[in-house]
């Protein structure tokens, strides 16, 4: 598994465009089903925060068709990705 947050990091998209990415292909993807495809993580934080931020753990196979619907040359380039071809824990 690994979070969107290092997926989207590691794809280099804008970093003002999260949440719509999270909108777009988590919440409202008719294919990703949550608790099998995805969990949704509340992030602790030492203060109370009225706007609670969110994560969402992504196993491995949900996260390889999120990155090939970028079509990013980085996953071919790099082989070191071994989070793309991990076994789901």
């Amino acid at each position: 598994m690994t979070s969107l947050r290092n997926l989207y990091e590691f794809l280099e998209l804008s970093p003002s465009q999260f949440t719509r990415l999270c909108k777009r292909n988590i919440l409202d993807n008719p294919f990703a089903t949550e608790n099998i495809d995805y969990i949704i993580v509340r992030q602790t934080e030492e203060r109370p925060n009225p706007n609670p931020t969110y994560d969402y753990k992504l196993t491995s196979d949900f996260a390889k068709q999120l990155s090939m619907a970028y079509n990013n040359a980085r996953l071919i380039a790099k082989p070191e990705c071994n989070w793309l071809s991990a076994n789901n824990k």
